[in-house]
């Protein structure tokens, strides 16, 4: 017997449900992981789609199989507004805006993009945008467009909670979005778990107005509530379990974006791959956007429709002709609210077919084999054996020659003693790109001897410890303070390195490097970069390449002479000489808060002759 408070209450969510549904945007990206709902689908030149349009990520990914249509639907037009702001930039024809806007979350002139694309929209969706463009404002102390729309309120809230815990739980969930392994995974999440859930987080999820926020609706949370003993929190706490101890999460888009506010070039949406723009700009006519409910939708275009009910959630309506495969129907549960089937998913599973996975992240996955060590000579520094997975003390490398004479080696090692116990506390919120290129690199090579120069504290031979577990890593810094911080936050994590201190002059070894990283370091051997890049080149294998992550340059003359003080050259002076000595492989330029500076990653391999 139904009480009345119970209808009372029952009424009361139905009408927060409708409120938020009614005036906000709700969901600044799509749930599900089009990838499994592509294999299934084999979509053709023949095939026709009705999809829910959430975000419109996953419409525009169906679009790169070449499907005859795509039939976007939602009750809620700001979900359609955004998928046509989104088509409004692919028409355009600047990939770079579209990735600054989606990619990054923000773009620093985005109140003149947009009235540069504001003509190419339809009336709703442009005076849905007048209201909202400064979503993208990266001035806005949320920063990025995916702490927006009510999801991202919630987002914003739990993030933000969990970075106020401590330090240390904040390195662990961004060392969990870089886990190569599944067991790396399951043991950072053994740590994390009981953080997730503390006595805000599991208020916050049994309030109506959150799940609302959400997307979630009255009867999806009564089915859960009747199906799992749990309810509400332990369906969430067991689906987040499953995610993040039994699915790779290193290319899981979703919680990247939430956790961080931004997707990579590596973990991001189709749509956001550069090698995909031109294909979605030819073919955006054949998406088409619907304000309705899906039932309605349906009723009024009786196509023959196939539903299937796949194992994992899908925001699919349906295929049509007949006889193809298609998502679940927006009908299935009976009780849904007209408009939205979207599931319960919370992220969803995101589980990857073995045929989708990248290639290099499957090699990552089996491993690789360790190169033999033939002896070194007199001229290198010979490197010791890794002794059971042991960090080596740091030891001196000689030098017959200096970089410059005019590089006062002296004063930037009193510098670091200063701000080396500092460093990893506030590096974080300026040296960027650093865990994105190791993750770039990923995706080319797959390194067996790495040395990076000007390791620092080590945070980033614990990334490439974490990614290439064979490989025999060194680091070398002029540093004894920054390399004891390093070798005890590599023992601390039980990963092998060799620690080297001195300056970098000549060739460290006669096997040679398959890759040489400088995060942040050839801006500050200012003079002597130049050599330090040449003796890069000359200690690499045929097929090795350089990697560098640094400051590119700054329109902001004050700040330049400031970081000059602190002994930071950005003059735009390094990518020119990478580009004159090595063929990329990868290459890229981003802006740091809003224009304040500019920053570039490269990988590349030595132009030989």
């Amino acid at each position: 017997m139904v009480t009345l408070s119970a209808k009372v209450g029952g009424r009361a969510q139905d009408w927060v449900f409708k409120t938020v549904h009614g005036r906000y945007l709700i969901y600044n990206m799509c749930w599900e992981d089009p990838r499994i709902d592509r294999q299934l689908l084999r979509l053709d030149s023949d095939s026709t789609l009705v999809v829910l349009t959430s975000a419109g990520c996953n419409a525009l990914d169906y679009l790169l199989d070449g499907p005859a249509e795509i039939h976007a639907v939602d009750v809620n037009p700001r979900q359609n507004a955004l998928l046509q702001l989104k088509l409004a930039l692919i028409e355009r024809g600047e990939f770079d805006d579209l990735e600054r806007m989606f990619r990054l979350g923000a773009h620093p002139q985005f109140r003149a993009l947009y009235a540069a694309v504001r003509p190419r929209l339809p009336p709703y969706a442009a005076a849905f945008w007048d209201q909202k463009i400064t979503y993208f404002d990266p001035g806005n102390p949320k920063h990025s467009f995916y702490y927006r729309g009510t999801c991202g309120a919630v987002a914003w809230l739990l993030t933000r909670r969990l970075f106020k815990s401590g330090r240390k739980l904040r390195d662990r969930l961004f060392d969990l979005l870089d886990a190569p392994t599944l067991a790396d995974q399951r043991a950072l999440y053994a740590k994390i778990e009981p953080a997730l859930w503390s006595r805000f987080s599991t208020w916050l999820l049994r309030q109506p107005t959150a799940l609302a926020m959400l997307g979630v609706p009255r009867p999806q949370i009564r089915l859960i509530q009747q199906r799992h003993p749990g309810g509400i929190v332990g369906y969430v706490s067991d689906k987040l379990r499953h995610v993040l101890t039994e699915v790779m999460i290193h290319d899981n888009y979703f919680w990247r974006a939430y956790l961080t506010g931004s997707y990579t070039e590596q973990c991001c949406p189709n749509y956001l791959r550069p090698e995909n723009f031109a294909r979605l700009r030819a073919d955006l006519g054949r998406i088409h956007t619907h304000d309705a409910a899906v039932s309605d939708f349906l009723r009024d275009h009786p196509w023959p429709i196939q539903p299937f009910r796949a194992a994992r959630s899908s925001g699919l309506a349906g295929v049509a002709p007949a006889g193809r495969l298609g998502g679940r129907m927006a009908t299935d549960s009976g009780q849904q609210p007209a408009g939205r089937a979207h599931p319960v998913a919370f992220g969803g599973e995101r589980s990857r077919l073995s045929a989708g996975l990248d290639p290099a992240g499957a090699a990552l996955l089996s491993g690789v084999d360790r190169a033999a060590a033939p002896a070194g000579s007199g001229r290198y520094l010979r490197q010791p054996a890794f002794g059971g997975g042991g960090v080596s003390e740091p030891r001196e490398v000689g030098t017959s020659r200096a970089i410059d004479p005019a590089f006062d080696a002296a004063a930037l090692t009193r510098y670091y003693r200063w701000h080396a116990p500092l460093y990893d506390a506030t590096r974080w919120s300026f040296l960027f790109g650093r865990a994105a290129l190791i993750r770039g690199i990923a995706l080319h090579r797959r390194p067996r001897r790495i040395l990076e120069v000007g390791c620092g504290t080590g945070a980033n031979l614990l990334r490439l410890s974490r990614w290439f577990p064979d490989a025999d890593i060194t680091g070398l810094d002029l540093s004894a303070d920054m390399l004891a911080r390093a070798r005890r936050k590599l023992a601390a994590h039980q990963r092998p390195a060799t620690l080297a201190r001195g300056r970098y002059d000549r060739p460290l070894d006669p096997r040679g490097f398959d890759l040489v990283l400088f995060s942040y370091c050839l801006s500050m051997i200012e003079p002597g970069w130049e050599r330090a890049l040449d003796t890069a080149l000359d200690d690499l294998q045929a097929e090795g390449a350089v990697a560098v992550v640094d400051f590119h340059d700054t329109p902001n003359a004050g700040f330049r002479r400031w970081m000059a003080r602190n002994h930071v050259r950005m003059d735009g002076h390094l990518l020119p000489r990478l580009n004159a000595r090595c063929r990329p492989i990868t290459q890229t330029v981003r802006v740091a808060y809003g224009g304040g500076w500019r920053y570039f990653s490269f990988l590349g391999s030595p132009i030989v002759g």
